[in-house]
């Protein structure tokens, strides 16, 4: 069964798909999830067992969209559910408030008999669904009543529900066919002040958007340094020998790999190869995660703090180590400082150095900077003459030094797309547009 409900325990839509549910489920939800919230220990799991019944729920504009069963079910898959049927009331709605559910009751109870059958969830393309379910006005009802083409009329589900590919409808035209695919990278590392690296995170994803006529076959070809068998368990165990044997290498190991459904997964398992029939606008081809980076840092800072007996001064050092035909669109650095400093004088080689009071913080702003190149700041700042160290003034000699930075057209991973080949059986001509994003933050301790 799935309901909805609002933030007073009250039904918005029901529907039981199957008639093994004890009465008073909702009743069980309400008591144990909503009438509780205000208690002290009325934390309540996104899943949770209650009188022989499984919940899953989530909370959505202040409804509780919930998923009930007395079998035992995946319960990943019941809470993507009740997410993906959230994106489609909204894509709907514009905004699934308890208001329009209510005034467009007869579509969601369409929706909820169209996305399941017998419990099994079915297709939860927004897309899709709009081709046959429609939102109308009462004069559209009553016009279509009125006219003799209605009693003749045979409503066909459209072939994206009843064929292999739910994702993309038919008969998509375009006077400009183009494929675009950006290649997006965010680092996260952490790093001790002598350059040794703690921790290293890259989180990447393949983001497209597809103005394609037709049912194409795309086509995605990697570098062959990089490599699915960590993701899928496809090589043998990774102890730390094999673990010793990839830093060596270039190799790029993919972790936590997520793939759009339009991916064939059976060719895809058999030689790697990313094939897919794209959906209509803007999608998430790929997504991954990158543990173990071989590569240097991209962005290298020391900082030299000298002290007198009036005040203080940074001697501040960056240097990219990207490549020379790379430009860091914004480079971001910021460096702590004791609350009450005054008097800052900032000498930068390039950017801009201004001292931020309210973030307790000097930060310097390189708007433009090329890869191989050197950059400094001497900043000095002074003190009170009477000062009394406190808990505050001490903590920020601990405070870590951030650094924010933007390259366009760089790879952190080094993955790199050979190609996109567009196939479609017309023959029209189409354009792909491949780009790379690369983002991240350095922490730098002290």
């Amino acid at each position: 069964s799935v309901f909805i409900m609002n933030a007073k325990g009250q039904p918005v839509a029901v529907r039981e798909y199957r008639a093994d549910l004890t009465r008073g489920f909702m009743t069980e939800y309400a008591e144990k999830a909503i009438h509780q919230e205000d208690a002290d220990y009325a934390f309540v799991a996104p899943v949770f067992e209650q009188s022989g019944m499984i919940f899953a729920h989530i909370e959505h504009h202040q409804l509780h969209y919930v998923a009930v069963t007395t079998q035992d079910a995946n319960a990943f898959v019941m809470i993507e559910y009740l997410n993906q049927l959230a994106k489609v009331f909204d894509s709907y709605f514009e905004k699934a408030t308890e208001e329009a559910l209510q005034d467009n009751i007869t579509i969601v109870y369409e929706l909820l008999d169209e996305t399941i059958d017998y419990g099994y969830p079915q297709t939860m393309e927004p897309d899709v669904l709009k081709s046959f379910i429609q939102q109308r006005s009462i004069m559209d009802s009553l016009i279509e009543k009125m006219t003799a083409k209605k009693q003749a009329q045979v409503v066909q589900a459209p072939p994206a529900v009843t064929g292999l590919v739910s994702w993309r409808k038919e008969g998509i035209k375009y006077r400009k066919n183009e494929a675009y695919l950006d290649v997006v990278e965010n680092l996260d590392l952490t790093m001790t002040s002598e350059g040794k690296v703690l921790s290293s995170t890259v989180k990447g994803a393949f983001k497209c958007k597809s103005s394609l006529s037709g049912m194409p076959n795309l086509k995605l070809g990697l570098n062959d340094k990089v490599r699915f068998d960590a993701a899928f368990g496809t090589a043998q165990n990774f102890d730390e020998t094999n673990q010793q044997a990839h830093k060596k290498d270039d190799n790029i190991d993919l972790e936590d790999v997520k793939l759009h459904q339009c991916v064939k997964l059976n060719q895809f398992e058999r030689d790697k190869t990313i094939s897919f029939i794209p959906p209509d606008g803007s999608f998430d081809l790929l997504s991954y995660r990158i543990t173990q980076l071989n590569r240097r840092p991209t962005i290298n800072c020391s900082v030299q703090e000298t002290k007198t007996n009036n005040g203080f001064s940074y001697n501040v050092k960056i240097e990219t180590n990207y490549k020379a035909k790379s430009m860091a669109r914004e480079i971001v650095i910021q460096i702590p400082v004791p609350i009450d400093a005054d008097t800052p004088e900032f000498r930068p080689s390039i950017g801009v150095a201004k001292y931020r009071p309210p973030l307790q913080c000097l930060e310097w702003t390189i708007k433009q900077m090329p890869g191989k190149q050197t950059a400094t700041l001497f900043a000095s700042f002074g003190l009170p003459t009477c000062r009394v160290m406190t808990e505050e003034l001490s903590a920020y000699c601990k405070k870590p030094v951030t650094i924010k930075f933007d390259i366009p057209y760089y790879s952190l991973s080094g993955i790199n797309v050979r190609y996109l080949k567009i196939h479609d059986k017309s023959g029209y001509e189409a354009t792909p547009w491949v780009r790379y994003l690369a983002s991240g933050t350095i922490i730098i301790r002290r």
